[in-house]
């Protein structure tokens, strides 16, 4: 996953301009932990939902997200039944 994002200025869906704004992965981690934890209900609820999500200390960024569209499948299939949302 590249360390960037785009950003596009627009008015009335029109796009004007694209800027390409970097961010390393430190920044981005730094960003989480700024961002805090959950509380305890929160974390325990989201275990209950998603209980195949099970990450391990070596899963990569790809297993990773192939573990989280798994449980999103699962959970929310009605994310993938429609083409048109993609």
């Amino acid at each position: 996953m590249a360390p960037w994002r785009l950003l596009a200025t627009h008015t009335d869906d029109v796009v004007k301009e694209v800027h390409t704004t970097d961010v390393s992965l430190t920044q981005f981690e730094l960003f989480y932990l700024s961002v805090g934890l959950h509380t305890e209900e929160q974390q325990e609820a989201s275990r209950r939902l998603h209980q195949d999500f099970t990450l391990r200390y070596h899963d990569d960024m790809p297993a990773m997200t192939g573990k989280r569209v798994a449980t999103l499948y699962k959970q929310l299939p009605e994310l993938f039944k429609d083409d048109e949302k993609w």
